[in-house]
């Protein structure tokens, strides 16, 4: 996970330097609002469309839209001294031997969720029960 995870932190090198260019700039609010929720949020497990659907279109989306692989949606403002808010979300193909290449989920699975600029980087995780059980399994 944290492997995968370690794009947000280069990201929001970015964003600090005024480098990222955003799809979508949150208000100071709507910002407010993510971080406020996203401990209770995280306490269930969510799919890419319930990030979506509660805080909209992400400023920068990492991984593509193909909803077999894993992928990242990062929430932030044009204010560079803001954290960069980060949805971590998993799927895979179905292991072999499998009789189709299908995803393990229909669409990726919230693992984490990390609220940048933490002294150490597995501080900022907040994980999901789905991103728990996968990382004690790990």
């Amino acid at each position: 996970m944290h492997t995968r995870a370690a794009a947000s932190v280069y990201a929001e090198i970015a964003h600090r330097q005024g480098w990222l260019r955003l799809d979508r700039t949150l208000t100071s609010a709507e910002h407010d609002a993510i971080r406020r929720v996203s401990a209770t949020w995280c306490r269930k497990d969510r799919l890419l469309s319930d990030i979506v659907t509660a805080f909209g279109p992400p400023s920068v989306l990492f991984g593509g839209n193909n909803p077999n692989y894993p992928k990242t949606l990062a929430y932030a403002t044009d204010r560079p001294d803001d954290n960069l808010l980060c949805f971590h979300l998993w799927n895979s193909f179905v292991p072999s031997p499998s009789p189709s290449s299908a995803s393990v989920h229909a669409e990726p699975v919230l693992w984490a969720f990390r609220d940048g600029g933490t002294l150490l980087f597995t501080d900022g995780f907040i994980f999901t029960p789905e991103g728990s059980a996968c990382r004690r399994a790990s």
